[in-house]
């Protein structure tokens, strides 16, 4: 087991790799990631002891535990979504959640991912990336092109974590931004009558309903529209990306950029 190995895609990972290089660029919520040469290393008593010990030195009270599987976020597969990701996680709680990310290669999605695309599930990698939790007042995605090299940039946006927006849950506020100038030329209010959010007791997500006056509420104000897009648009370019698929979020007033990959949702790959 490592701690922060090698950033190289082969050490750690589509996911993590990326979150190597958006950091040079952009705010990213602190992090470190553990490699594995076995699975099973994490039941080592001594591999426990220095992911705490990390937790520890990071002051991480509340973490994101993520997947960052070898075959993950590449240009031929993107398994997003398919691997498990875990909210909230205390320290006390982090080796079952390092667990449950580790144990998701082997979940069903997987298994029929890998079947339809004639990938060996046998050889997936999972590297875990342990993330500072961010909470989230608004969060969302940003396509930094439609289907076309001259689309605009598409962004979606919700209240509260992102993931209620991945997994489909509620409809986002859509808006629409020039490529060239960053003019908003289109903007399309979700109505949102939920909201996911951390407990304050047990720091685990749970939904609740939003008050009648905030479910037709705009998400973004144009500043923060303008610098999702722009900061959207430096990623796909410093990164080299034809498409960039941005996971952001707004924490308080600050923007961080969760994680980048490369969109293959045109050629019916998400």
């Amino acid at each position: 087991m490592w701690i922060d190995a090698e950033p190289t895609v082969v050490q750690v990972g589509g996911k993590a790799y990326q979150l190597y290089r958006l950091k040079q660029l952009c705010s990213v919520p602190p992090f470190f990631v553990i490699t594995f040469q076995d699975p099973a290393e994490i039941s080592d008593p001594k591999n426990q002891l220095i992911i705490h010990e990390q937790c520890l030195i990071k002051k991480f009270d509340l973490m994101a535990v993520r997947s960052s599987a070898s075959c993950e976020d590449s240009p031929q597969t993107s398994f997003a979504g398919m691997f498990k990701t875990v909210l909230g996680v205390k320290p006390p709680e982090i080796i079952n959640a390092i667990r449950e990310v580790l144990g998701s290669i082997f979940n069903k999605r997987v298994a029929d991912y890998c079947e339809a695309r004639s990938i060996d599930q046998n050889k997936i990698r999972m590297a875990v990336i342990v993330q500072r939790m961010i909470n989230s007042r608004v969060s969302g995605v940003c396509f930094t092109r439609s289907q076309d090299e001259r689309g605009p940039i598409l962004i979606e946006a919700c209240f509260g974590l992102g993931e209620a927006l991945v997994s489909g849950k509620i409809t986002p506020d859509l808006y629409i931004v020039d490529r060239g100038n960053f003019h908003i030329t289109k903007e399309t209010v979700g109505y949102q009558r939920f909201v996911l959010k951390l407990s304050e007791e047990s720091m685990t997500p749970f939904y609740e309903e939003l008050p009648f006056h905030k479910r037709n509420a705009k998400k973004l104000n144009n500043v923060q529209i303008v610098d999702v897009a722009r900061t959207s648009l430096v990623i796909e370019e410093s990164l080299s990306l034809e498409v960039a698929d941005v996971e952001w979020a707004f924490e308080k007033d600050s923007l961080y950029i969760l994680q980048a990959r490369t969109f293959s949702g045109f050629k019916n790959d998400r």
